[in-house]
């Protein structure tokens, strides 16, 4: 067994770590993506994972509000949002083919990402009633919308900004303003703002002013920073944020900055310690699942989940009595209903009396990723076993664990027996559970001691030829397949008899266990979701009677989700942690009586 006993002696080093400024884009995405202040523009600014977007509001002369900058058209110098209708302004054509959104429609793209900060500024009109009129209305569109949380208000008018803390005190308002003469810090603290907004000659002629605002609490904000040396000067002069027309310049060059660990922490590649939970052990890239150039036929996003880390885990003995993970990304995705820290954090578990009990989670949010994160603090200094889960929905391409210094770290010998390959859809990747270590399978694992090996492909387990294969070449004793969920009635009847038959072919004797798909609880008062779910059940059902009777060694069970007070589902559609603990316990005891009848103990 490897032993990292980890002291150190180092010399003494005087180090200054700068905040870095958070990145908002300017108009959604001005110059890079698609044409500002538009859902394409939005979207590309969310895909980007920057941590703020700056949008603006005009109204239109029926006093009608879109999500525009103006007041003046593209191409035509003439004509101003002002002067036209709702239905006049949404007709013109936007560069790229794009619409002038409302705010609803706005805020609909906007919730899919709720740690986005959205910055709304109100764009002064041609007279304070109608400045009064669009506060107002925009305030209420917010509310509606249940967008308050997520939304800053910002305007280059001072009574905007006023009237935004007189319909709502609790407000977070950001005055804008340029130029050489600019208000301070203390007259913003003075009218309730809570940030202020001025371009990079305001800064620079007002030598002190980000740092008096830091020491008052007051956010400041600077325009526009579209280099990554006027992003240094932001953060050397304290600056909270930058807004940049091209924050994927910015965010690329905040990535390219070194990363900076726990101060008193040694880090050590988790690869170097046990790595559990890989169907294929022997990936290039250890936090593979599979080694994609090995096998043909993903698509894309097949090709990206093959690479994600879901059911990885990180198995270790250490006495430190702090935890910090440093992990560099490779791809990620947006979710929607999956927490951050599962789909990107690491869920940390400690083995008591031999059980596996849950000791810390968390996630890295913000600009550096690639930054520490502290998973674990106070513990009592006593040598443990832990096993660390990896995220769920992104790929990875190094994580480094830290313990404190003079602590020592080792691997841990592999905590699970047997090999089971679990091919499954996102009820096995894990969509929708809050940590890692929830997935049915992870929690199978650790109830029974059995190594459960993932390949849980969110929307993309259809039985298709080219994962049979991936199966087929698998090093695995037995397989599991949550089958049903993904693949349409004609997939099934098409792919189910081939799909056993090459995974028999090249594993004869071993048990081939399919799950039934579960009941998704949008059923309940959905006569069409009802009708469709009912008919792919009935047909899975058949066919898995037909194959039980027809070849050796298959099997088919029936899970459940579902508790009876029907409080167990996030969406209708994919279980919460309780469903998903729920599914486990319903095949823990069949699996095992299966398992059994191979000397799989």
């Amino acid at each position: 067994m490897k032993k990292i006993c980890i002291l150190l002696v180092f010399a003494a080093v005087s180090v200054v770590v700068l905040a870095q400024p958070k990145i908002t884009g300017h108009r959604g995405c001005r110059f890079e993506g698609p044409y500002e202040n538009t859902l394409a523009a939005l979207k590309f600014a969310q895909d980007l994972g920057i941590e703020s977007v700056e949008f603006d509001i005009q109204l239109t002369s029926d006093k009608k509000i879109l999500v525009y900058h103006g007041p003046l058209m593209p191409g035509d110098k003439t004509r101003s949002i002002h002067n036209m209708t709702f239905d006049e302004a949404r007709a013109v054509v936007l560069p790229g083919g794009h619409r002038m959104p409302t705010l609803e429609e706005w805020f609909d793209q906007a919730r899919k990402t709720p740690d986005l900060k959205l910055i709304l500024e109100i764009k002064r009109q041609e007279n304070e009633e109608l400045d009064r009129y669009i506060t107002a209305e925009s305030m209420k569109v917010v509310r509606e919308c249940g967008m308050t949380g997520q939304v800053d208000y910002t305007s280059f008018g001072e009574n905007i900004c006023d009237e935004v803390l007189r319909i709502d005190p609790s407000a977070k308002v950001l005055y804008i303003a340029r130029g050489a003469k600019v208000p301070g810090a203390q007259w913003a603290k003075d009218k309730g703002y809570k940030g202020i907004s001025y371009d990079l000659d305001s800064y620079m002629n007002n030598p002190g002013l980000a740092e008096e605002a830091e020491k008052l609490g007051i956010e400041t904000t600077m325009w526009i920073v579209n280099t990554p040396e006027i992003y240094d000067w932001a953060a050397k002069h304290h600056i909270t944020w930058t807004t940049s027309d091209h924050p994927e310049v910015l965010k690329k060059h905040v990535y390219s900055m070194p990363a900076k660990g726990r101060p008193g922490h040694v880090y050590t590649e988790a690869s170097s310690l046990t790595l559990t939970g890989k169907l294929y052990p022997d990936t290039p890239n250890p936090y593979h699942r599979v080694d994609v150039k090995r096998f043909h036929g993903f698509t894309t996003a097949e090709n990206f989940q093959m690479r994600s880390s879901s059911g990885i885990a990180v198995a270790f003995r250490t006495d430190s009595p702090e935890i910090s993970v440093m992990t560099t990304y490779g791809q990620k995705t947006q979710q929607e209903r999956t927490s951050h820290i599962s789909a990107w954090g690491y869920d940390l578990y400690a083995r008591e009396n031999g059980r596996w009990i849950y000791a810390a989670s968390g996630v890295i949010e913000g600009k550096r990723p690639q930054d520490a994160l502290s998973l674990l603090s106070a513990a009592d200094g006593k040598m443990r076993d832990y096993l660390m889960y990896l995220p769920t929905y992104c790929e990875v391409m190094s994580v480094k664990i830290g313990v404190k210094e003079g602590s020592t770290l080792e691997p841990l010998e592999y905590p699970f027996r047997h090999r089971i390959g679990v091919f499954g859809s996102s009820y096995t990747q894990g969509s929708n559970t809050s940590r890692g270590g929830m997935t049915w399978i992870a929690q199978f694992a650790r109830e029974t001691g059995l190594d459960a090996l993932s390949i849980g492909l969110g929307g993309n387990c259809r039985l298709q030829d080219y994962f049979a294969e991936v199966l087929a070449q698998a090093d695995v004793e037995a397989i599991i397949v949550d089958a049903f969920s993904n693949p349409t009635i004609d997939q099934m009847k098409e792919r189910l008899f081939p799909f056993i038959e090459r995974v028999q072919a090249a594993h004869p004797g071993k048990p081939l266990i399919f799950l039934q798909t579960i009941r998704r609880e949008n059923r309940n008062f959905n006569t069409a979701s009802e009708k469709k779910e009912s008919a792919k059940i009935q047909v899975a059902d058949s066919l898995m009677n037909l194959a039980c009777k027809r070849y050796k060694d298959v099997y088919f069970l029936h899970p459940s989700a579902t508790s009876p007070d029907y409080a167990a589902t996030v969406d209708g559609v994919h279980p919460s942690d309780h469903g998903y603990h729920l599914w486990m316990k319903s095949v823990k005891k069949p699996i095992l009586r299966i398992l059994k009848k191979y000397g799989i103990k």
